[in-house]
């Protein structure tokens, strides 16, 4: 299983970390980097990572289905 943890604060820059057997990263923007650029990035990752999302599900959904035959 996947661990998603989001350390957030008021006073410093929020920090993500995901963990799993298999990876893990930690994704954050440095503190010199302008408020309205660590905005723009956080809204573009979160832009990214649906669309990652999406494609995943149209790919795998095939193979989800009981009848379907197998990608590889």
């Amino acid at each position: 299983m996947t661990k998603h943890r989001g350390i957030y604060g008021t006073t410093r820059t929020p920090i993500l970390a995901v963990h799993d057997a298999h990876a893990s990263f930690t994704l954050y923007a440095r503190d010199s980097l302008p408020l309205a650029e660590q905005l723009k990035f956080a809204q573009d990752l979160r832009a990214a990572a649906t669309a990652y999302a999406a494609a995943v599900e149209t790919y795998t959904s095939a193979d989800l289905t009981p009848s379907a035959p197998a990608k590889r």
